[in-house]
Order: C-alpha cells, then structure tokens, then sequence
C-alpha cells in the first residue's frame, strides 16, 4: 500500500463518515444499485468515484475540475489495484465453483470487499475538502461532473452516449433516496 493512502486513512475514525452513511443509504436502492454496477461493468466506472460525485453533489458543492477528478481517482488507485480489484476477481469466481465451502468464502471476501471500499471512500473523504456537510439544494445535478469523469476514463462520443441515460438513472435513483 502506498504512503499517499495510509496517509489518507491512518485516523480509524474517518472509516465512519457522512460519505460512507451516504453511500450506504443510497446503494441500497435498486435503481443505484444497478446503475453503479452497470456503469462499472460496461465502462469500467469507479463506483466510489461516482457516489462521491454524487455526495458532493448533495452537498451543494462546486462540480470538480477534470483535473480534481483525475486527482480523487489517483488518491484511491492504489487500494483500487492492489485490495478492491483482486477481492472482486475472487469474489466473482467463487460462485462458479462446486467446492464445498465456497459460498462461506464468497461471504467472508465480500465482507473484506466492502471493507476494501469503505476505506478507498474514507481516503476520499479526507482528501478533498467538504466545507459544509449540511444538504444544500443545487440547481445543477451531478451529470456534468459524472459525464466530465467519464470523459476522464476516455469516454466519449457513442459510449458516453449509451452512459448518459444509465448515469441520469444513477442521479435519479440518488435523488428520489433524498425525498423518500
């Protein structure tokens, strides 16, 4: 692990933050859920990245600059490469296994997954700065900072096209989650 990210996570207390709670809320809903995993899948979309889109977003706070978003991507690169992604790969291949004691396993690394996340959330949280975390209304949604953060991973034309109503989803299951 990096020095940069056990900077940004040596204080046990920011793995429980307002970013973590959002999160959890959020996810929980089918629309976000779907949306996050479809954008992951299909265009290899951080999950992390876009829910703290979307938090700070809740938060009334400025859209980022491309150069902001590519930071918060390096801030929880490592941990993406060496942590969250080979959890994910055991994960995903344990349920194609007639092993017994596998779904035991599956269970136990989605648990270390999750951890995984919570902790790449927790070193977003301290990087970048959250003035207020009292809910403002935004009149601006987080579709341009999402649509910039794709075109950051180099996407662009058709496939930000096919993005658009996935990430439109995304914000309006985050949305309809704030006024349930």
């Amino acid at each position: 692990m990096s020095q940069k990210l056990q900077h940004h996570i040596s204080e046990p207390a920011l793995i429980e933050n307002p970013f973590w709670a959002f999160s959890l809320q959020v996810y929980g809903r089918d629309t976000v859920k779907n949306a996050c995993l479809t954008l992951q899948n299909r265009f290899c979309a951080d999950v992390n990245i876009l829910l703290f889109l979307c938090w700070r977003n809740s938060l009334g706070l400025p859209n980022p600059t491309a150069d902001q978003i590519e930071e918060m991507t390096s801030v929880i690169a490592d941990i993406n490469r060496d942590v969250i992604a080979p959890l994910r790969t055991v994960r995903t291949a344990l349920p194609g296994m007639d092993t017994p004691g596998a779904p035991e396993v599956r269970k136990k690394v989605l648990e270390a997954e999750l951890s995984a996340e919570q902790m790449a959330q927790a070193a977003l949280f301290q990087a970048f700065p959250h003035p207020s975390l009292q809910s403002e209304k935004q009149d601006e949604t987080a579709l341009p900072a999402l649509v910039l953060y794709f075109r950051t991973l180099g996407t662009d034309g058709p496939a930000l096209d096919e993005a658009r109503p996935i990430l439109s989803s995304l914000i309006e299951g985050i949305t309809s989650a704030d006024t349930a």
